[in-house]
């Protein structure tokens, strides 16, 4: 994608949101990736993907990506929503291993 393309962008690790214009666009190695956070599972962070099954990164990845809208881009809060909403529909067996629980 070329610089011209893009609208808005999330620097490094920062939550935040900059809008740039396409006069000044930002030097590549500061964009970390476009607006919406996770557009698959596999986008996902090793923490979710490797535990959770596929319909929960599904439940998770949605969750997340509706808070991160919803609060303006604050991480923290976004993810404290996506495992709220996890927990709605799976917990842990006993050998610790995410499983459904609601039907």
């Amino acid at each position: 994608m070329r610089y011209s393309e893009y609208k808005c962008f999330r620097f490094g690790f920062d939550a935040g949101v900059a809008f740039v214009s396409i006069d000044h666009p930002p030097h590549p190695r500061l964009v970390a990736e476009t607006f919406m956070p996770y557009e698959t599972n596999q986008e996902l962070p090793d923490s979710v993907r490797h535990v959770l099954p596929t319909h929960a990164q599904d439940i998770f990845r949605e969750a997340f990506n509706h808070a991160w809208d919803e609060y303006a881009g604050d991480e923290a809060r976004s993810f404290r929503v996506a495992w709220a909403a996890v927990k709605r529909e799976y917990g842990k067996d006993e050998s610790g291993r995410w499983v459904r629980t609601a039907s």
